[in-house]
């Protein structure tokens, strides 16, 4: 049995949620709020499986965020969101694990619950891949910053990543068509600058930042 919890401020609307939830096999409603000042206690009390929250008014995101905060444990299921990735990404970084559009059905409403309260994420791919792209510039930016602090230059950093590719200096050379001996140099200040004493040690400390 799933417990749902149903954050709405409109009356009817919340109203048919839950109705719609309760009615359907598997779901408990354990309870409903206008605004998740009026519900925190009450999602203390219940710990549901799923809080489906509207986020489709204009307070919408940050009311997200704050339940999100509160209680990293429950999953927090957006409603009634537009198909606009800006405002979907907007419900993710929140602290959302999906959404439902406000055009979806009785029946995708319910699948995205199942889903949320399994753990997956609820999210078209053309979203997800809008994260990856994300986490990858967060990850590009990190490793710019561990690079400075390490001191590598722009061109110790291409070594380092030839390095990860199992390049040999001569390999090195011919692909940044540099000398051979230039290399060895670059190659012996890097293991300088990042403390290991062997080659193979500089990609995956530098790289997986």
């Amino acid at each position: 049995m799933i417990s749902v919890f149903v954050v709405i401020d409109v009356c009817l609307y919340r109203d048919g949620v839950s109705e719609i939830l309760s009615s359907a096999e598997g779901f408990h409603v354990v309870g409903a709020a206008p605004d998740v000042g009026a519900c925190l206690a009450e999602v203390a009390r219940h710990r549901p499986d799923v809080v489906l929250l509207d986020a489709g008014t204009s307070d919408g995101g940050r009311a997200l965020a704050r339940l999100a905060a509160a209680w990293l444990d429950v999953r927090v299921l957006a409603i009634a969101v537009r198909e606009v990735e800006a405002e979907i990404m907007r419900c993710v970084e929140a602290g959302a694990v999906g959404y439902v559009s406000r055009d979806a059905s009785i029946h995708e409403l319910l699948g995205a619950v199942r889903c949320a309260a399994r753990g997956e994420a609820v999210l078209p791919p053309r979203i997800a891949a809008c994260m990856m792209r994300q986490l990858a510039t967060l990850s590009a930016g990190r490793r710019r910053e561990e690079s400075a602090a390490w001191k590598l230059t722009p061109r110790e950093y291409e070594v380092v990543e030839l390095l990860g590719r199992g390049l040999s200096n001569a390999e090195i050379a011919g692909q940044l068509h540099i000398e051979l001996a230039t290399v060895k140099n670059h190659v012996h200040h890097i293991l300088d600058k990042v403390g290991v004493k062997r080659r193979d040690q500089v990609a995956p400390l530098v790289l997986t930042v």
